[in-house]
């Protein structure tokens, strides 16, 4: 993992600092030659800290990760109720163009022509083109070609989306064909991705245009096929391999801490830090899936639960047993709002009505603290889209189902979890194989895995855990995962519920600075500038009524959650306590055994 040295972060923070005094749109079409006396090395190190802090950070814990059904709760603005909320919609759209994209995009006007600099204009064009590529499978049609050009406000025009797409994925072919393994690269080790090494530099750019290509690939077919069998014909330029995973840390220092934990240590708003989200448990609890153990922690205060078990010992005969479970999803949104109407069901039976905030699991601390990693793209990502591409009947080097297992193995080994070998001959997980799966509290989605396409995106969503941004994208595309519906989600969508946000709407800023160009984009999108006007990147598929689902409250997302005998309570470690025997103070250390999770008690 590379961590971002605080000296570089000084330097390139001072730089930053210079030009973000006035950080309007109309700062991103200023004289680029401003930044003549700043080098590339400080300027990528700025780019790259501020798309940390925005993609893996702010944007990531406040849109992403709910989007992406990694998170649960309600973390306190308009978000997470799937709504808009302008001042950070504002922010993180002038933040990624002047301080992530701005920077790259000097880098490549200065010093284009200079040989001595070579590799380090095609790092700067990669990490625009990946800049871009949050920017226009967030917002939609959004300004390239017009983006640093002073002359047309207020009339900087929109690039449509597959104008934007043909832009970066030409720049990822060109950066990647122009790298040279033994050219230049950046001084004093300035490069806090990959420390400078231009084969990983260039197995990026593979690898991100890849990507992108198949995160278009049912939009424009064409554009999309031309860029993945260019770069599938040579895989060994594609990040396969742990050591080339591309991932960026926070650091220890105050002035760089991540996100989350600051939300932790400085503002201690626990209800802004994130939950781990009940649809992600419910894949995990369902599969027996031991990652949990690396994405989340243990619940504060376990929930016990009432279970019928076998009675184990070779009987099948079906028992009660007690027991708390030490992992827990927490839904989108709050109690008063995880029903609709037209189910007509009895709040009185909803297993969750009386949890509260301990009850539900918090993030593993790696995803909290204060030098955390986030990436990019990793090795087992590549494989999981090359199980896709081989599906689809592309010409890989190997079939589908061998990229996916070898990406499930990838993902177990890259946490350190054991149980790979089990956890693959499961129906549902198996190649080929379907299953029932569990139903949620409310009964209206299942875990159930009846195809291989699904069987695909679904393991690459759960292995791409806080990669939000990826997560949100990848079921927009494909609509292969079953996530429960936000129910009444923000006042002004006009609706009762949402499976997830389409894209975010054009910030205020632009229709206040950039109106003409603004009218150019809503019309370039189709007419209509909100949440759920589709981007062509999207699936055409239409959403599901959820007021006629077949709601019922049931305890299925949590039960068996050892699995379906006592053996296995008593195999996870678990021992019997007799709690209507001992002395009072006994029979309360046993009570706390089983608040633990350490114990249970027969019926």
């Amino acid at each position: 993992m590379n961590k971002l040295s605080n000296n570089i972060i000084l330097l390139a923070l001072l730089f930053l600092g210079m030009i973000s005094c006035t950080r309007d749109f109309e700062d991103i079409n200023t004289n680029p030659n401003q930044f003549s006396t700043a080098t590339p090395n400080a300027l990528m190190t700025g780019a790259m800290k501020t798309s940390l802090d925005l993609v893996g950070g702010e944007m990531n814990l406040w849109m992403f990760l709910s989007y992406a059904r990694y998170a649960g709760g309600l973390q306190g603005n308009e978000f997470h109720s799937f709504g808009i909320f302008e001042q950070f919609v504002n922010n993180y759209w002038r933040d990624l163009y002047v301080d992530a994209i701005k920077p790259c995009e000097s880098i490549m006007e200065i010093y284009g022509e200079d040989p001595n600099y070579s590799n380090r204009v095609e790092v700067a064009k990669i990490w625009a083109s990946y800049n871009y590529s949050i920017i226009i499978s967030t917002w939609g049609p959004v300004p390239i070609s017009q983006a640093l050009s002073i002359d047309n406000l207020p009339d900087v025009l929109y690039d449509t989306e597959e104008e934007a797409y043909t832009i970066i994925l030409d720049r990822l072919k060109e950066a990647s064909a122009s790298i040279d393994p033994s050219g230049d690269t950046f001084i004093n080790n300035q490069d806090v991705l990959y420390g400078g090494d231009m084969t990983k530099w260039k197995k990026f750019a593979n690898t991100l245009r890849l990507k992108i290509a198949l995160r278009i690939v049912d939009a424009f077919p064409a554009l999309a096929s031309q860029h993945i069998n260019e770069v599938i014909a040579n895989e060994s330029l594609l990040i396969m391999n742990p050591s080339e995973n591309a991932m960026l840390s926070w650091g220890d220092d105050q002035q760089n801490w991540s996100t989350f934990y600051n939300q932790q240590t400085i503002i201690q708003n626990e209800n802004h830090i994130p939950k781990i989200n009940d649809d992600l448990y419910l894949y995990l609890n369902t599969y027996n899936d031991p990652r949990i153990t690396a994405f989340a922690a243990e619940a504060e205060e376990k929930v016990r639960f009432v279970d019928s078990l076998e009675e184990g010992g070779g009987s099948s005969t079906k028992i009660a047993v007690e027991y708390a479970v030490p992992y827990l999803g927490e839904p989108l949104g709050t109690n008063a709002n995880r029903t609709l109407d037209a189910w007509g069901l009895n709040e009185a039976d909803n297993p969750i009505r009386d949890y509260v905030f301990e009850n539900y699991s918090n993030y593993n601390n790696e995803f909290m603290k204060a030098d955390a990693s986030f990436t990019i793209i990793s090795s087992e990502e590549t494989m999981f889209m090359l199980s896709e591409l081989a599906l689809k009947g592309f010409n890989t080097s190997n079939s589908a189902e061998n990229y996916y297992i070898n990406a499930i193995k990838a993902s177990f080994a890259r946490y350190n979890v054991s149980g790979v070998d089990d956890y693959l001959t499961q129906d549902g997980i198996a190649w080929g194989t379907t299953s029932t799966g569990q139903r949620n509290y409310n009964g209206i989605v299942t875990t159930g895995i009846t195809t291989n396409l699904e069987r695909i995106i679904t393991q690459r969503w759960i292995a791409m855990f806080f990669q939000g941004h990826d997560g949100w994208c990848l079921q927009k595309r494909t609509r292969e995962i079953d996530w429960a519906p936000f129910l009444n989600p923000a006042d002004r969508l006009g609706v009762d519920f949402l499976d997830f946000p389409e894209r975010m709407a054009f910030p205020l800023s632009e229709i206040v600075e950039n109106p003409n160009g603004y009218q150019d984009g809503v019309n370039k999108l189709g007419g209509e500038d909100n949440l759920v006007t589709k981007l062509k990147m999207n699936s055409t598929e239409e959403g599901i009524n959820w007021n006629n689902a077949d709601a019922s409250f049931n305890s299925d997302y949590i039960s068996e959650y050892y699995g379906p005998s006592v053996d296995d309570l008593l195999s996870n470690g678990l021992i019997e306590v007799d709690l209507t025997t001992g002395t009072p103070q006994e029979i309360q250390a046993k009570q706390q055994l089983v608040n633990d999770g350490k114990a249970f008690v027969k019926l």
